[in-house]
Parts: structure tokens; C-alpha cells; sequence
């Protein structure tokens, strides 16, 4: 991705979230996901953002995915005009739970926290390495080229293997989700925004990316049904499509 931007002439500042990659992880186990609040990802984007203004001129262009794409949107609202445009992938916006579950999920990732339990894993999170999996049954891309670079890369150097979330990271994302649908918040975006979702996406709630994209002031919506989660990492022609929208957004 670095390089297909650049060869079309930006400038690309990015970074590992505290707890992923190479950044700096919370816990002796290296495979859980954790974090008390996502202020502490405000901050690492705070951080970028200082660093970025140092190396090259606003306003800038966002491109962030997922989690990033939750910690995305707070960023848009923080930092105002440093954003013009911003790309946001498959946010998480509203996590794909069962039904039944979603009212009380994030009550008892709290309640869990409250006794003891903030470092355990959320139910399921041992096992949510996406590059753990068989391609067959991978949760993330149909591209099994991408598929295999990626465990390829991972398995060269397990420092960067990450499982699943705690209950703390869980019930902070619940926090965050929240306060993204506080009334006015998408609307109070003042920049111009493209969407990205995959209708085989098993992480994120799709139809709730599509409900925030309406209530947006300047939204733009690309929706490919025959997708996984990783659309930048996904088959070529669904790359394709998704390149194809972004440079039309871009040029605008």
C-alpha cells in the first residue's frame, strides 16, 4: 500500500498501534490485545501526528482501517483541517456480535474487568490470530497469495503475532463505539469522507458503517459484497475496485 501511494506522489507516514507489531505490548503475554481506554490510542495517534507535521505540510489524507478506523474518526474530529480527505476501511464502528449479545456485551467485559478479570482474554480472543487459521477458513481475505506472504512474514518473526482483545480492551472499545454514535458526532466531521466495506465481513457490523456514512456531512460509500474483512489485502479485483474508488475520492 506505502508503494502504490507513493508511486502515484505521496508522502506516507505510518505506525504500529501500542500492543501491535513491534510497538511496545502492555502485558508479559504478548497475545493479548490490551489497553485500559482508547485515550492511550489518541495519544499514539497524537504522537504521529506531531511527527508528521514536523516531515511534511497539511493538510493531510487519512487512510486507516478497523480498529484504526475507530480511532480514525476521532482523530478527524481532534485534529480538524489537518485532515482534508480520509479514507476509512471496514471500521469498527459496531463490532459483529450475536444479536442477543450486543446490549450487554460491554457490561460484562466491564463487570469482568471489575473482578479481576481485566487481562483474561474476551471470550474467543485466543484464538482470533486471522494468519493462525488455514486459508480456507481465514476470517480476513480470499487472495491466498496475501494470505501466505503475511503468515510468511509473522512466522519469520513471532514478535509480531497478536491473538485476540482482554475484557479491558473490549469493554474500552465499547466505550469508544459508543461515543462515535453520540448524536451529531458523524455530521460534525468537517471533512470529505470515502467508505469502505466487504459484505463477507465477520469483525465489523457493515450495515452500521452504511447507517454512519448517511449521517455524515460529506460521504461517499464503496460496498463489495464478495469481500472479507482485509479489502487492502483482498483478491486483485477487488483491490482493483477499491483503487479505482479511492483515486476518483483522491482527485476530487
Amino acid at each position: 500500500m506505502i508503494g502504490e501511494f507513493a508511486a502515484r506522489g505521496f508522502d506516507v507516514a505510518t505506525l504500529d498501534w501500542r500492543g501491535q507489531g513491534l510497538s511496545t505490548r502492555a502485558l508479559t503475554d504478548r497475545q493479548r490485545g490490551h489497553v485500559v481506554s482508547f485515550a492511550e490510542y489518541d495519544r499514539d495517534l497524537a504522537c504521529l501526528m506531531a511527527e508528521a507535521q514536523r516531515r511534511f505540510q497539511p493538510p493531510f489524507i487519512m487512510l486507516a482501517h478497523s480498529m484504526g478506523g475507530q480511532i480514525g474518526v476521532r482523530g478527524l474530529k481532534h485534529f480538524g483541517a489537518l485532515f482534508s480527505k480520509a479514507v476509512i476501511c471496514a471500521p469498527m464502528l459496531a463490532v459483529n456480535l450475536p444479536i442477543w449479545m450486543r446490549p450487554v456485551a460491554g457490561g460484562m467485559a466491564r463487570g469482568a474487568a471489575m473482578v479481576g478479570k481485566a487481562e483474561e482474554f474476551a471470550p474467543g480472543g485466543e484464538n482470533m490470530h486471522a494468519f493462525a487459521s488455514e486459508f480456507e477458513t481465514n476470517p480476513v481475505t480470499m487472495d491466498r497469495r496475501r494470505f501466505d506472504r503475511n503468515r510468511a512474514i509473522i512466522r519469520a518473526n513471532m514478535d509480531l503475532m497478536l491473538a485476540g482483545p482482554t475484557m479491558a480492551w473490549f469493554a474500552a472499545a465499547k466505550q469508544a463505539m459508543a461515543a462515535s454514535w453520540k448524536k451529531g458526532f458523524a455530521a460534525s466531521l468537517p471533512q470529505k469522507l470515502l467508505f469502505l466495506t466487504a459484505g463477507r465481513d465477520v469483525f465489523v457490523q457493515t450495515l452500521a458503517i452504511h447507517k454512519f456514512a448517511l449521517q455524515a456531512r460529506d460521504a461517499t460509500l464503496l460496498h463489495i459484497g464478495n469481500a472479507k474483512h482485509e479489502l487492502l489485502m483482498e483478491r486483485d479485483d477487488v483491490r482493483a475496485q477499491v483503487w479505482a474508488a479511492m483515486d476518483e475520492f483522491l482527485r476530487a
